[in-house]
């Protein structure tokens, strides 16, 4: 409804209230302004951002071991049914996470005449993501993990620099086109007043353990089982591939944000999954023996054009009609449990895999 607001010519915190940043918001405005006011055209760009963020989690996977790495990190977070699940909501979780994720992935980038472009793009790809939601937060630490990669303080200061300035720019860019005292009110004061509620650090960890785990899902996740070798992996390889371990740290700080979260729901757990399915690549190509292991830190694993691409237009077709799929959670009131809708949702998902 924001969204169609927005596509009517309303503008973001001034007069309308929104305690979010505006960037997903306006993206969501510009398609329907484009395609029409349909929950069709918001939905599919909600599944854009999903069939990105897969590749991503390839992307970041084939960083860490290699390309069966790869391929099997980006089939395990499409076997996770809460990301099916969430594949098509409306909500910017999945673009920040993404974003967040190609961030890092640009910071590996293999060092170079061209690592301080890369070096900017991912500052720019950060404050992108800052500007979409600021659930990115938890992911930041990887990402200056990735920059401070350098044999010398004043090569990891360069890179730091170059990144702070690539986002400083894109971020005076975007909040150019709103009123700086609304937004600071709105969206700085409201997320910071959220920070003196208290948590119930045993509450969330059994909630984040039957998100991956409950078996009222259609499936169990595997994220969680598989991702154990990967973390292995990550620790047996830490000295000639530190990717991995900076991936590893991308799944640890966001998981201790979820801690303290109050109150967590389930779509605050997406930020988790690339991280997890791209370490549970690496887990599955090294028990198999295919994980390739970089002699050189900076070295980039090697990609196959062809490969990429296959696999793109692969994740384009699964996910091709789900903006026409209206799944019976989000139809039904919020009083319908996930016991009854239970069969309803895996029977959907059990025909569109």
């Amino acid at each position: 409804l924001t969204g169609r607001e927005l596509a009517r010519g309303v503008r973001l915190y001034d007069p309308m209230w929104w305690d979010y940043p505006p960037l997903f918001l306006w993206q969501v405005g510009a398609v329907m302004r484009l395609s029409g006011e349909s929950i069709v055209a918001a939905r599919a760009l909600a599944v854009a951002w999903s069939t990105l963020c897969v590749l991503a989690t390839a992307a970041l996977a084939g960083r860490i071991a290699g390309g069966l790495a790869a391929l099997a990190g980006a089939l395990l977070i499409l076997l996770s049914p809460h990301f099916v699940e969430f594949s098509r909501a409306v909500m910017a979780d999945i673009a920040t996470t993404t974003l967040a994720m190609l961030a890092v992935y640009a910071a590996l980038r293999p060092a170079g005449r061209r690592q301080l472009l890369w070096d900017a793009a991912a500052g720019a790809v950060c404050a992108l993501a800052a500007l979409s939601k600021l659930t990115i937060a938890p992911l930041l630490p990887a990402l200056a993990a990735a920059l401070l990669i350098h044999p010398t303080w004043r090569g990891r200061l360069t890179r730091l620099a170059v990144a702070l300035a690539g986002g400083l720019v894109v971020a005076a860019a975007v909040l150019s086109q709103v009123q700086i005292s609304a937004f600071l009110e709105q969206v700085v004061g409201f997320q910071a007043s959220t920070l003196s509620i208290t948590s119930d650090l045993g509450h969330n960890a059994r909630k984040i353990w039957h998100f991956f785990a409950a078996p009222r899902t259609a499936w169990p996740s595997p994220l969680l089982l598989l991702s154990l070798p990967g973390i292995g992996y990550a620790w047996t390889h830490r000295r000639t591939q530190p990717a991995g371990l900076i991936v590893g740290l991308a799944l640890v700080a966001p998981l201790a944000a979820c801690l303290l979260y109050h109150p967590l729901y389930e779509h605050h757990l997406l930020m988790l999954m690339p991280a997890w399915a791209a370490l549970g690549g690496a887990g599955v190509a090294w028990l198999v023996g295919g994980a390739v292991v970089a002699s050189n830190p900076r070295h980039a694993q090697p990609w196959r054009p062809r490969s990429a691409l296959a696999l793109a237009l692969g994740l384009a077709s699964l996910f091709y009609y789900q903006p026409w799929h209206i799944y019976p959670k989000f139809a039904a009131p919020r009083v319908e449990t996930r016991a009854r809708l239970g069969p309803l949702l895996a029977a959907a998902w059990r025909v569109e895999f």
